[in-house]
């Protein structure tokens, strides 16, 4: 869109010059060129007292004095310049500098000057005017000509800039966004959706005996150690495969990291549950539409991983908000697989984050989302494996929607073996140093197990076992 800004741009400045160029031609001519008019009075015995200068029509409907001797006036006919008022004796010669209020063609311009003496008799001299290539008045000329030209080009791209920016523009948030929430569009069966991923609820009976699992210190050189789990903890979490979305195209990948995350976790005896989240096909339509337009705003600058404008942040944010607040009233963490994704706390395009708080929604009809229970997965890292399984411990050790945990939300194990610590320099690139061996932080464990994610998790004691 900002490649046509530029062309419009142009087109009306110069559509505005071409309507002015006849005003605006008169002040340039006697910048760009001066040239002088003369009347030689060789022979005579009266003083001349009105001198016409005769021209061809081109000339003498462009001519202009510039500055006419003292106490000599001058008039302008269609192809004649008379100058009155003063008096040239014999022997002398009247000099006048003359300019053009439009373009003329350089050459020499000859002309025919007849003087009138006091007694009424005639006075006959010829003459030519030197007139030099005008460069503006030219240019103004040549855009005056096709004035009407420049202003129907501009009239269509004016058009197809406004065409384009409505069709491409992000949707104002109103009812119609918040719709995608409502209750009546979120389907529970399977019945003809295909964003589903069937991932089978096989959640593990009570255990009768503890799990064993490899926990790491927050230490340098650090190295797993084993230690047995006498409690153990259940929860669901809400998925949703964004619509037209590479992810919606392979969904394998997104059916692979979920696999991975709940085979890890079972080592800790925390049992996760993937349910899908589920939109009828005229919502997600909506939808589509929606991101779409959003994307096409943003497209050039994730190309030059520029920062993104405030606008487009609080656009994305509000697409995610309306499918939050259906897992908010499950009160269900939301995984959300999508191409694109924006973290809350900085203006750039990331590849995964898990959500703490949201900024409040402006709109006073709507109450506001104050705490996030989500996390976004980027298409950037289908090629990172246990990337979900990564962010799953940052928003299971939150305290609350929009609280924090203290250990479990920063990448604070001082630990290569922590499948929490992930430091990358740039966010659009796959990581690929997470793998199956890597360990739960002891005081992450701690801190999941105090928090519970915020209430998705339910803490259960294994019967007949105490805690050491």
């Amino acid at each position: 869109m900002a490649s046509l800004r530029y062309p419009l741009l142009v087109l009306t400045l110069l559509s505005l010059i071409a309507i002015s160029a006849g005003s605006i031609s008169p002040s340039i001519g006697p910048l760009e060129y001066t040239g002088h008019l003369s009347y030689d009075y060789i022979e005579g015995e009266d003083a001349i007292i009105r001198i016409v200068f005769q021209f061809n029509e081109e000339i003498g409907q462009r001519l202009v004095v510039v500055n006419a001797p003292s106490p000599w006036s001058w008039s302008l006919g269609a192809d004649t310049l008379s100058m009155t008022g003063g008096s040239l004796a014999p022997g002398s010669t009247l000099v006048i500098p003359v300019s053009f209020n439009r373009y003329v063609p350089p050459g020499d311009r000859p002309f025919t000057a007849v003087g009138t003496t006091s007694s009424g008799e005639s006075n006959t001299a010829l003459g030519v005017l030197a007139v030099t290539e005008m460069l503006l008045l030219h240019v103004l000329h040549i855009i005056s000509v096709n004035q009407l030209y420049l202003i129907g080009l501009t009239g269509i791209l004016l058009f197809t800039v406004v065409f384009l920016e409505r069709r491409d523009s992000v949707p104002h948030i109103g009812d119609d966004l918040y719709d995608w929430s409502d209750d009546g569009d979120v389907i529970e069966d399977d019945t003809g959706l295909y964003s589903a991923i069937p991932i089978k609820d096989d959640q593990a009976a009570r255990p009768d005996k503890p799990c064993i699992g490899n926990f790491v210190m927050n230490v340098r050189g650090c190295e797993p150690f084993p230690e047995p789990i006498y409690e153990y903890l259940v929860g669901e979490v809400l998925y949703y495969i964004w619509p037209g979305s590479k992810w919606r195209k392979a969904e394998g990948k997104a059916k692979d990291e979920m696999d991975k995350a709940k085979a890890w976790f079972e080592k800790y005896c925390i049992y996760l549950t993937f349910k899908p989240l589920r939109r009828s096909k005229k919502v997600e339509r909506k939808m589509v539409r929606y991101y779409n337009k959003w994307y096409r705003q943003i497209e050039h600058l994730i190309k030059a991983r520029a920062t993104i404008q405030s606008d487009h942040i609080n656009e994305f944010r509000w697409m995610m908000d309306a499918l939050q607040r259906v897992a908010l009233r499950k009160g269900k963490l939301l995984v959300v697989f999508i191409d694109e994704y924006i973290t809350v706390w900085r203006p750039t395009l990331v590849s995964a984050n898990a959500l703490s708080r949201w900024r409040p929604n402006p709109n006073q009809d709507k109450k506001p989302v104050m705490g996030y229970q989500q996390i976004g997965i980027n298409w950037i890292d289908s090629e990172t494996p246990y990337i979900l399984t990564h962010e799953l411990i940052h928003a299971l050790g939150k305290s609350a929607p929009g609280g924090p945990g203290k250990i479990t939300w920063g990448h604070y194990q001082n630990c290569d073996k922590a499948m929490s610590q992930m430091y990358r320099q740039n966010p659009r690139r796959r990581y690929t140093r997470l793998s199956e061996d890597d360990c739960l932080g002891k005081t992450e464990y701690e801190e999941i197990l105090q928090n519970k994610g915020g209430n998705v998790l339910k803490l259960f004691k294994i019967p007949g076992r105490k805690r050491a």
